[in-house]
């Protein structure tokens, strides 16, 4: 049985949208990457200090944090 999820979405940051492969470890933590082939997370997410979670039916959440409001979306064929 696999122990994570791999993702590959666009995170915010304040130069503008970024892709960035996330696996979601069996222990609730987001861990996010530059690339595919980086061997360290840039940063991480632990998915149990998230205090809310906003959803307008766009491609986009927001997870927030007390430090940070995380924005995602999901990377397609075109943006990709």
């Amino acid at each position: 049985m696999r122990n994570f999820f791999f993702a590959v979405l666009f995170l915010t940051t304040i130069q503008g949208w970024k892709r960035r492969f996330f696996v979601l470890l069996a222990n609730m933590e987001l861990l996010y990457y530059k690339s595919d082939a980086s061997e360290r997370p840039q940063d991480s997410v632990l998915l149990r200090k998230v205090s809310k979670v906003e959803w307008d039916g766009s491609e986009v959440i927001r997870l927030h944090t007390a430090t940070r409001v995380y924005e995602l979306a999901v990377a397609d064929q075109e943006h990709g």
